[in-house]
C-alpha cells in the first residue's frame, strides 16, 4: 500500500478573498495573502482579509513560517516617512556585469517589508528594509528572500538573508533575470535570459538552478525555447514550464544536490507545474486545457503513482500538511484535495 494517494472527485473548496494569490500553512491554518488597490492584505482561511498598512502602499508577493509556526509574509512598498532599516554596503554583484547609475523616485516601490503574523490572525511585528531600487519580492523561505530588482538595462535576479552577518543584496545578472522559488537556504532557481556566472544563454530564455554557499550555476535549457522554474522543494524537485512558439509544456525535473537531473517529464499545459514534497512522494500540479487543474503524484524515483483534477485555470499556490492536507489555491478558493 503506498500512502498519501491522491483520492478522484474526494475534493472540498472553500472561498477566501478572490485577489489572494499566495498560500501558506502552519499549525493546521491556511493564510493566503494577495493586493488590493493600495495595500496588501492577509486572511485565515474561515475568517475576515486584514490589511497589510505599514508603508504608504504594499505589494506582497511571499508567504513562509519562522520556527516559531508564524507566518511570515514579505513584499515591497513605496518609500514614506517611516525609518527603515537601512543597508549601507553596496549590492554584492557576482557576474561582474556593469551596472549604470539608477534613478528612483519616491512612488517607486523600494523598500522591502514584512510581517510576522501568528496562526490565530494577530500582526506580532512589520520590519522594512530600504533597498534604493524598486524591488518585487517573489519567494521566501524563512529569512532568505528573492526576487527581481529593477535596473537601468531590465531586471536583475536578487536574494537577501535579511538577518545574516552582513544584511547584503546579492545580484544576479542586470537585465533579463528573475528568482522564482527558494527551494532551502542554500539554494535558488528562476529564469533568465542573459549570461549568469559565465553560463551563456542557450535558448530564447533558460530556467536555472543556483547554489548559494559555494556558487555553482545550471541552466536548463532547450533552443528556441522559454524555460522557467518556478516552483521547488529543499531536496531539489522543480516544477516550472517551457513554450516552444505556440506549445507550453509543464515540466518536472528531480535534481541532486549537484544538479545533475535524476528524472524528468513533461506533459501538454497552458502554464507552468508548481510541485511539492507529501510525505515520501512529489506532487505536481498544472493547468491544462478545458479550465482544468491536473494534480500528478510521483514516486521519488519519478514512477507515475495517481492523478487527480479540480476546475481552474491557473494555479496561485500550493501547500500540504498533516492537518490540512493537499491545499490548491486557484481563482479564489481553497481546493482541498483529499488523500489516503
Amino acid at each position: 500500500l503506498i500512502p498519501f494517494l491522491l483520492i478522484p472527485n474526494a475534493n472540498a473548496a472553500t472561498q477566501v478573498d478572490p485577489a489572494a494569490t499566495g498560500m501558506v500553512i502552519s499549525n493546521g491554518k491556511i493564510l493566503v495573502f494577495g493586493n488590493h488597490e493600495k495595500n496588501g492584505f492577509v486572511q485565515i482561511v474561515g475568517a475576515n482579509p486584514i490589511e497589510l498598512t505599514g508603508p504608504a502602499e504594499s505589494f506582497l508577493g511571499a508567504g513562509t513560517v519562522d520556527e516559531s509556526g508564524n507566518f511570515l509574509i514579505y513584499g515591497s512598498g513605496a518609500v514614506n516617512n517611516t525609518v527603515a532599516q537601512q543597508i549601507t554596503s553596496a549590492p554584492l554583484n557576482p557576474d561582474n556585469v556593469q551596472i549604470a547609475p539608477e534613478t528612483t523616485f519616491r512612488s517607486d516601490a523600494t523598500q522591502i517589508w514584512r510581517w510576522k503574523i501568528s496562526t490565530a490572525g494577530e500582526i506580532l511585528e512589520s520590519k522594512s528594509v530600504e533597498v534604493g531600487q524598486v524591488i518585487w519580492v517573489k519567494a521566501a523561505n524563512n529569512n532568505l528572500i528573492g526576487g527581481s530588482l529593477a535596473t537601468n538595462n531590465g531586471n536583475a535576479g536578487f536574494y537577501l538573508n535579511w538577518d545574516g552577518i552582513n544584511n547584503q543584496i546579492t545580484k544576479l545578472g542586470n537585465k533579463f533575470t528573475e528568482v522564482n522559488a527558494i527551494l532551502n537556504n542554500n539554494y535558488l532557481a528562476g529564469s533568465s535570459a542573459e549570461t549568469l556566472s559565465g553560463k551563456k544563454l542557450v535558448g530564447l530564455r533558460d530556467g536555472f538552478v543556483y547554489k548559494i554557499s559555494k556558487p555553482l550555476l545550471v541552466r536548463s535549457s532547450n533552443s528556441g525555447a522559454v524555460r522557467r522554474w518556478l516552483s521547488g522543494t529543499s531536496t531539489l524537485f522543480l516544477g516550472g514550464s517551457v513554450q516552444v512558439g505556440k506549445t507550453t509544456q509543464a515540466v518536472i525535473t528531480k535534481f541532486t544536490n549537484t544538479f545533475t537531473p535524476t528524472w524528468t517529464t513533461r506533459y501538454p499545459a497552458i502554464g507552468g507545474a508548481q510541485v511539492l514534497e507529501m510525505n515520501k512522494n512529489y506532487v505536481a500540479a498544472f493547468p491544462v486545457k478545458g479550465n482544468k487543474i491536473s494534480i500528478y503524484t510521483f514516486s521519488s524515483k519519478g514512477k507515475l503513482l495517481a492523478k487527480n483534477s479540480i476546475p481552474g485555470n491557473s494555479i496561485s499556490s500550493i501547500g500540504y500538511s498533516e492537518e490540512t492536507g493537499l491545499n490548491i489555491l486557484s481563482g479564489g478558493s481553497v481546493f482541498t484535495i483529499a488523500t489516503r
